[in-house]
C-alpha cells in the first residue's frame, strides 16, 4: 500500500466516533454494573450460590426461557459477584466457575477439555483419549484446585449427548472439593428429553425466566444508552421504538439492543450527529435481512451436510409431486447426506449421529420434526423445512468446502431418494 492508501485508511481508523463512547457496551458478552427487569430471578439464583460461600457445593440449577430474556447475562452477573465477594470478604474459600458455550462446544469430550482449561488455567487438548481419560483428568484438576467448582452449560440443548453429559457430571466425585452444574436453555421441553435416571441424578432447582416487558426494555436500553453513547445524541422515540420491537418479538433484551447499536452505526455511517428514529427502521431492516443465513454459516460442516440434504430432497419432492412443506424421513435424509459426504470427500458419521444433529436443526428452528407410527415398521421421524429450499442451498453452497457441487448434481442425488 502506497503512502497514500496508508494515509487515507489511518484517517478513517483513527476518526474518532461522535455517537458510540463505549462500543463494548453493545456486544453480547458484556456484562452491566447493574441488572434491571431481573430482580426476582437474580435472588433466587444468589439464594442457591451462597452455599459456595461456606465452603460447599450449591444445589444444581436448570434456567429456562426463551433467546434474550437475560438468562446468560443474569448468571455471568451473579458469577462473577460471587467470586469478587469470596476474594474480599472469605479468604479460606476456594471458588472458580466454568462456562462453556455449548453451541461451540457440543461433544463431551469437548466440553470436558473446556472445563478442565478453565479449572487449570492452560488450554488442553485430548484428541483420541477415551472419555474416561477425560474424567480423570478433570478429577485431577478438580482435586488439586481443593474447591468448589460452578459448571455452565449455556445452551444446553446444543449438546450433542445431552443425557450422558448430565449424567456423568451429577455423579461425579472427587476426594477434596466439589462440582455443580448450572444448565442454560432455551427450550421449553429441555427437561423433558431428559432420561429419569438422570433428572433423579440431578434433582435440579429450576429458574424461569419470563419476556421482558416493553418497560423493561426501555430501561436496558436507557441504561446501556448512558453507559456506550455520548449525551444527547438520540432523537425522542428511539429507544422506545428499538423496545418495542423487542417486545414484539416475545421480549427480546438482545435484539433490542443489537438494534439499537446498529442504529448508532447506520447514523455513524450518515455521518449524522444524531441518531433518528428513521436510522432504526432503517437498522431493523438489515437486522431481518439474513437472521436465518447467519445461522446457517455458522453451522459445523456436518450439521450442513444434513441441512442441505434435506433442503435438496425437499426441493426434488416439492417438485415431483407439488406439495408445500414436503416431509422427509430419516432415512432419505440419511442417504442424502452419505452421496454428499462421498462427493465432497467427507468420511460419513454414523445413522446416530445424524439423528442428533436433526435434533440440533430443530432446535435451533431451522427445520421441525415429527415422529410418526408406522405400525409395524415402528417409529420413524420426518422432517419439515423452515424455509423455502433454494435459500438454503443457496447459502450453503457459498461455503467454499461445498463451492464445487452443483444444483444439478445435488437434484439427480435426491432424486435417488425420491420415494
Amino acid at each position: 500500500m502506497g503512502d497514500d492508501g496508508y494515509n487515507f485508511m489511518k484517517k478513517l481508523l483513527k476518526s474518532e466516533s461522535i455517537l458510540m463512547r463505549r462500543p463494548e457496551v453493545f456486544l453480547e458478552s458484556y456484562i452491566p454494573p447493574r441488572i434491571l427487569g431481573r430482580d426476582r430471578q437474580l435472588e433466587e439464583l444468589a439464594f442457591y450460590l451462597k452455599y459456595v460461600t461456606r465452603g460447599v457445593q450449591h444445589p444444581h440449577i436448570i434456567i429456562h426461557g426463551r433467546p434474550g430474556v437475560g438468562k446468560s447475562v443474569v448468571v455471568r452477573y451473579a458469577l462473577k459477584g460471587v467470586s469478587e465477594f469470596l476474594d474480599r470478604e472469605v479468604s479460606d474459600t476456594s471458588y472458580k466457575y466454568s462456562y462453556v458455550l455449548c453451541r461451540d462446544h457440543r461433544s463431551e469430550g469437548k466440553i470436558l477439555e473446556k472445563i478442565i482449561g478453565d479449572i487449570t488455567g492452560e488450554e488442553v487438548s485430548f484428541v483420541g483419549h477415551s472419555i474416561s481419560k477425560h474424567y480423570k483428568e478433570l478429577k485431577n484438576a478438580v482435586e488439586e484446585f481443593g474447591g468448589t467448582v460452578t459448571i455452565v452449560l449455556d445452551e444446553a440443548n446444543l449438546m450433542t449427548r445431552p443425557n450422558d453429559v448430565l449424567y456423568n457430571l451429577s455423579r461425579f466425585s472427587v476426594d477434596r472439593g466439589g462440582i455443580s452444574i448450572i444448565c442454560i436453555t432455551n427450550s421449553a421441553t429441555f427437561l423433558d428429553n431428559l432420561e429419569s435416571s438422570v433428572l433423579s441424578s440431578l434433582s435440579p432447582a429450576r429458574i424461569v425466566f419470563p419476556s421482558y416487558t416493553s418497560p423493561e426494555l426501555e430501561l436496558i436500553l436507557k441504561d446501556r444508552a448512558r453507559e456506550g453513547l455520548y449525551p444527547d445524541v438520540l432523537e425522542d422515540g428511539v429507544i422506545q421504538y428499538c423496545a418495542a420491537v423487542g417486545a414484539h418479538e416475545d421480549g427480546d433484551a438482545r435484539r433490542a439492543i443489537a438494534l439499537l447499536k446498529l442504529a448508532v452505526m447506520i447514523a455513524e455511517r450518515e455521518k449524522s450527529d444524531i441518531v433518528t428514529v428513521e436510522h432504526a427502521k432503517k437498522a431493523l431492516k438489515e437486522l431481518e435481512k439474513d437472521v436465518i443465513g447467519q445461522t446457517v454459516i455458522k453451522l459445523p460442516p456436518h450439521e450442513k451436510i444434513v441441512l442441505l440434504s434435506i433442503a435438496s430432497l425437499s426441493k426434488v419432492l416439492s417438485e415431483v409431486y407439488g406439495q408445500k412443506d414436503v416431509k422427509v424421513t430419516t432415512g432419505q435424509i440419511y442417504g442424502m447426506y452419505q452421496s454428499i459426504c462421498r462427493s465432497i470427500g467427507v468420511s460419513p458419521l454414523t445413522l446416530r449421529r445424524v439423528g442428533d444433529f436433526i435434533r440440533t436443526l430443530s432446535e435451533l428452528e431451522l427445520i421441525d420434526t415429527v415422529k410418526v407410527h408406522r405400525g409395524r415398521y415402528g417409529l420413524t421421524r420426518t422432517v419439515v423445512l423452515g424455509g423455502k429450499p433454494e435459500y438454503y442451498i443457496q447459502t450453503i453452497l457459498e461455503d467454499q468446502r461445498f463451492s464445487f457441487l452443483t444444483i444439478d448434481e445435488l437434484h439427480n442425488m435426491a432424486a435417488n431418494f425420491r420415494k
